[in-house]
């Protein structure tokens, strides 16, 4: 445990004297280290609960912590800890009521105000009946001229495996979309993540 020790010394030789001598001993706090955030990698649907988890430990054995998780929507809650010898598992739990990409943080704190921070990033949250995305435009760089289009939407309540098409053309390049991983509607703006073939 950290603190300040004083640790004594005595030496008494075959005739029965004695010497002794003092030292202080200063031993500092450690701040606990986090392993990485857990999280499914699919996409979240509104208002379903997800659940995150990581472990920590630290060198301080007697320690005692306490965790927040930070889900980057406004709100945070108290982790779940089951220690021993000051290191253990993590979890929350939290459900989402607007769509969005999100990073989520948890600080592990110990006794002596050590302080520890892991983030992950992104977490997507959708609504399969939000809407749909859809545009199109020109564009011109440096006398190269090109332009683009893009459709993505989901079935009616369909998980993000929907219907997409993202072309962009470019003198002789070519790209156009084959699958697409998220797409977020939040009100006007929307966040479509994909990959495709050139």
């Amino acid at each position: 445990d950290s603190g300040t020790y004083t640790a004594i010394v005595t030496i008494t030789d075959n005739q029965g004297a004695t010497g002794t001598q003092t030292t202080t001993i200063t031993v500092t706090n450690m701040a606990p280290s986090l392993e990485p955030i857990i999280i499914s990698n699919n996409p979240i649907q509104i208002n379903n609960p997800i659940t995150a988890s990581t472990k920590f430990t630290d060198l301080g054995i007697l320690d005692t912590h306490t965790a927040i998780w930070d889900w980057g929507d406004g709100n945070t809650t108290n982790g779940t800890i089951q220690e021993t010898n000051g290191s253990g598992p993590v979890t929350g739990n939290h459900s989402y009521t607007q769509t969005g990409v999100y990073t989520i943080a948890l600080t592990i704190t110990d006794n002596n105000n050590g302080e520890t921070t892991a983030t992950y990033q992104y977490i997507a949250v959708y609504d399969p009946n939000a809407g749909f995305l859809t545009g199109s435009g020109k564009y011109a760089t440096q006398g190269i001229e090109g332009k683009f289009g893009i459709q993505a939407k989901y079935h009616n309540g369909a998980t993000p495996t929907g219907e997409t098409k993202i072309t962009i053309k470019l003198e002789n390049i070519d790209f156009q979309s084959t699958s697409y991983q998220w797409l977020i509607i939040n009100g006007t703006k929307a966040t479509l993540k994909g990959q495709g073939t050139m």
